[in-house]
């Protein structure tokens, strides 16, 4: 029973649980002055759909001008918490101003900078119906692995985790990235799972593979447009399939294979721009050069961080991957008692082999949906880690991947482990 993959009404549940105890903790997040700032910049909404202007200073924000708010990051989280302040009945002229850091906190209430309790609950709202979206999509993901052990063990870990729902309910980017990273995840993976079937199959179609394919691109484009670094998620789709291709063709000949690989890595690609640059109207004009910009942007507002912020920054790549570590194995782990480093990382191990296992070729026996499992899984979530474990600042939220994998690490340990020692017992 409990190595049996969990079913749709288990799934809801858990995500509904996820649900109650993220909205149940909501008000004991302590508010950050990055939120004044995203919760200011909402008004992106209202630009974007024209229903309403904004105030006389945000009066380039309606031309799409590049300015320090248009550069900083794409506009789709912020639409999102356009969306959740709205229903709670809050237009652009309720709204906070950004946050000035030259005042202490009380100078930035007194200047109208610190968001109402009120304001911040309806913002906040969309970042807990998206975490708790993704618990789902994790739950699922840990079952389709090791069954209802694994995804409940999963489940648990994440309902508990404070470093979850301090870094995912906040009105920031962090929860929609996560959510459109791992639907493109479970595309990629339906794609896989779709060529697989192919693959057994003589002159099997393959219209379904590049419809799962296409829809993670537009999946990808949405994690870019809340996030920058989203886009690794296309790439990450893209060279699954590539792999796919080339290592569990199956009977398909190696020209067809070449051919499905060669059209998948543009149409994810495509589609991922394509969707990006749909949902921000500053790169409608010229969105190449407006995007490179955004990217030069973004490091050089990094290298301003890391002056401003010296005792988080990271100067090597050895001190970086060992912040990282750090995060993923001890201070936001698992169990997080006194030696406990050890106990994660054996688990870790253990379900990093169980997710490394297969990839070069499909064994006897072997599951295919688990092989495409573990291979949309990696392909999508990997770079994002990989981009992580080489920060330059020690934030926390920057370690969201690696710490939300090292977690499905765990859980599988857990179920191997345990797995094994009842066999033993047997």
């Amino acid at each position: 029973m409990l190595t049996r993959k969990p079913g749709a009404l288990e799934l809801c549940l858990v995500t509904l649980l996820a649900a109650a105890v993220f909205f149940f903790h909501l008000p004991h997040i302590l508010h950050t002055p990055d939120e004044s700032d995203w919760i200011a910049t909402s008004q992106f909404y209202e630009a974007f759909i024209q229903g309403e202007f904004p105030p006389e200073a945000w009066h380039a924000v309606w031309g799409w001008q590049e300015t320090y708010w248009t550069l900083t990051q794409p506009p789709a989280a912020r639409y999102l918490i356009a969306i959740g302040r709205r229903a709670g009945g809050y237009a652009v002229r309720d709204l906070n101003t950004p946050w000035n850091w030259a005042l202490d906190v009380q100078g930035n209430i007194e200047a109208g900078k610190m968001p109402t309790p009120r304001l911040l609950f309806w913002s906040r709202l969309p970042m807990v119906l998206l975490t708790a979206f993704s618990v789902g999509l994790l739950f699922a993901l840990a079952g389709a692995l090791s069954g209802r052990l694994g995804a409940y063990a999963l489940a648990g870990l994440l309902l508990t985790s404070t470093y979850l729902r301090e870094t995912t309910l906040r009105a920031l980017g962090e929860a929609p990235l996560l959510f459109f990273v791992l639907a493109c995840a479970v595309l990629t993976i339906a794609g896989l799972q779709s060529w697989l079937r192919a693959a057994q199959a003589e002159n099997a179609p393959l219209r379904r593979a590049y419809l799962w394919f296409a829809l993670a691109g537009i999946a990808a484009g949405l994690a870019a447009a809340s996030k920058l670094n989203g886009l690794l998620a296309a790439g990450g789709a893209a060279a699954a399939a590539l792999w796919a291709a080339l290592f569990w063709r199956g009977s398909i000949s190696p020209a067809r294979a070449r051919t499905f690989a060669l059209r998948v890595i543009p149409l994810v690609s495509l589609l991922a721009m394509g969707t990006l640059i749909a949902v921000y109207p500053l790169l409608h004009s010229d969105p190449l050069t407006r995007l490179g910009r955004m990217y030069k942007f973004r490091l050089q507002e990094m290298q301003v961080q890391t002056e401003g912020f010296p005792q988080d920054t990271l100067t090597s790549p050895l001190e970086q991957i060992g912040a990282a570590a750090v995060h993923v194995f001890s201070s936001d782990a698992a169990f997080r008692f006194p030696g406990a480093v050890l106990l994660n990382g054996a688990l870790t191990a253990v379900g990093a082999a169980v997710l490394l296992r297969g990839l070069f070729g499909r064994k006897a026996g072997e599951s295919a949906a688990a092989l495409a499992v573990r291979l949309g899984l990696l392909g999508v979530l990997g770079p994002l880690v990989a981009a992580a474990c080489f920060s330059p600042l020690n934030w926390g939220r920057y370690y969201l991947f690696p710490v939300l994998l090292g977690l499905m690490c765990t859980a599988l340990g857990l179920h191997h482990l345990l797995e094994w020692a009842a066999a033993r017992a047997r």
